[in-house]
């Protein structure tokens, strides 16, 4: 999805997702980084093709917490060759807290990514795209920012199910209606 198209997905950003700002230009982030569940590399650009809803979490964050299970759900309700939540851990410590996290409260359909750098956040942060957590982006199969969405959000909302129809809708040259 070019960054011409974001802007109508601003159309679908309400309740919940009202602070979602769609961008006005192409920033590529395939070349982020972070760790699998196995400890294993991973970029941005191993999910080319697909759109992606970047989300950046931690154990020590309240709203990140609360939000967790509504992204499994996005994940379960939306998740495809097509689509992706990709919810990353920057906790610190890699003491297994952030798995636990996982089981204590039955997250099943998110894989789990790690960062324990804030590199992620950090890189984020420098070009004015994180703030705080949980920061959540929406990112094109080209590995390019559409949007994000500082700030807790409830990803099994209809907006939220709108939102990602929407962005998909784009992707593909078709209409969300």
């Amino acid at each position: 999805m070019a960054a011409e198209n974001a802007a109508g997905l601003s159309e679908v950003a309400t309740g919940t997702l009202a602070g979602f700002t769609p961008t006005d230009k192409a920033t590529d982030l395939s070349s982020l980084s972070f760790r699998n569940g196995a400890g294993e590399p991973v970029t941005l650009a191993d999910f080319s093709g697909k759109t992606v809803l970047l989300n950046l979490w931690a154990t020590w964050c309240a709203p990140c917490r609360a939000e967790m299970p509504s992204l499994d759900n996005l994940e379960d309700q939306r998740g495809s060759d097509d689509f992706q939540v990709v919810a990353v851990s920057v906790d610190t410590k890699t003491d297994g807290r952030a798995e636990k996290f996982y089981e204590e409260t039955g997250i099943d359909d998110l894989v789990f990514f790690i960062e324990p750098t804030l590199t992620l956040f950090n890189t984020l942060k420098e070009n004015g795209l994180a703030y705080g957590m949980p920061t959540t982006l929406l990112i094109d199969g080209n590995g390019c920012h559409v949007g994000s969405l500082n700030g807790p959000a409830e990803w099994d909302a209809p907006e939220a199910l709108a939102l990602v129809d929407a962005a998909l809708a784009e992707r593909d040259g078709t209409s969300a209606e």
